[in-house]
C-alpha cells in the first residue's frame, strides 16, 4: 500500500496538470477568437464605409478625400491585426485554415484600396475639368460665332446625359460635336481650353465608373465573410 499511495498521487498529478493545460489552452483559443471575431467585424464596417465614402465622392458630396485615406488606412490595420492574431491560435488544423482565409481577404483588400486609389486620380481629373466647365465662362467671338454658338448650345444637354448615364453613345455623340466645334474656334484660346476640358471628361469619366464599380463589386465582403 505503502508504494501504491505514490504512484496514486503521480497519476493524480498529472490529470490535474493535463486538465489544467487543456483548460488554458481553450481559454486561449477562445480569447484569440473573440479578438478575431471583433476586428473582422471592424473590418466589414469600415469596407461599407469605404464603398459609401467613394460614391459619395463620385456624387461630389465630399469636399476631400480624407475620410477615404482614413478609413482606407483603418482596413489595413485591422486586417494587420487579423494576421497578428492567427499566429497565437494553438491548433495547427485551425490555424492553417485562418492563416489561408486571412491571407485571401488582406489581398482582397489591397485590390479595392489599389481601386480606390485609381478613382481618387481619375475623380479628381474629372472633378478639376467640371469645375472649369462649371465656374468659367465661354466667350465666342470671330467669324464663326454664329456656328459655335449653336454647336456650344449642344453641348450642355449632352453632357448633363453623359454625366448621368455614363452611356458610350452619348460620350460618342460628344466627341463627334466637340470635333464640328474645334475649328469654328481657331485663333479663340477659352473655346479651345474648353474643348480641352469637355475631351477630358468625356475620357475619364468611364475610367471613374469602372474604378467605381470596382470598388462596389470588391470580392472584399465574401472573404470577410469566409474569414469570419
Amino acid at each position: 500500500m505503502r508504494t501504491t499511495w505514490p504512484s496514486v498521487a503521480i497519476v493524480a498529478g498529472l490529470l490535474g496538470l493535463l486538465t489544467y493545460l487543456l483548460q488554458e489552452s481553450r481559454s486561449h483559443d477562445l480569447s484569440v477568437r473573440g479578438r478575431m471575431q471583433a476586428e473582422v467585424q471592424a473590418l466589414a464596417l469600415h469596407d461599407a464605409e469605404l464603398t459609401r465614402d467613394v460614391l459619395l465622392a463620385r456624387a461630389g458630396l465630399l469636399p476631400n478625400y480624407d475620410a477615404v485615406a482614413q478609413t482606407s488606412q483603418e482596413l489595413s490595420q485591422n486586417s494587420d491585426a487579423l494576421r497578428q492574431e492567427t499566429v497565437t491560435v494553438s491548433d495547427p488544423a485551425a490555424k492553417a485554415l485562418l492563416d489561408q482565409r486571412v491571407a485571401a481577404l488582406a489581398t482582397a483588400l489591397q485590390d479595392k484600396r489599389d481601386a480606390v486609389e485609381d478613382f481618387k486620380s481619375a475623380n479628381a481629373v474629372l472633378r478639376n475639368s467640371l469645375l472649369y466647365l462649371t465656374h468659367t465662362p465661354v466667350r465666342l467671338s470671330g467669324q464663326g460665332e454664329a456656328e459655335a454658338a449653336q454647336a456650344w448650345s449642344r453641348l450642355a444637354p449632352m453632357l448633363l446625359r453623359y454625366l448621368q448615364l455614363s452611356e458610350p453613345s452619348v460620350g460618342h455623340e460628344l466627341h463627334a460635336a466637340l470635333n464640328r466645334l474645334l475649328p469654328t474656334a481657331a485663333g479663340d484660346t477659352e473655346v479651345q481650353t474648353a474643348v480641352r476640358h469637355l475631351r477630358l471628361v468625356v475620357t475619364v469619366l468611364p475610367q471613374v465608373d469602372t474604378a467605381v464599380h470596382e470598388i462596389v463589386d470588391a470580392p472584399a465582403g465574401d472573404a470577410t465573410h469566409s474569414s469570419q
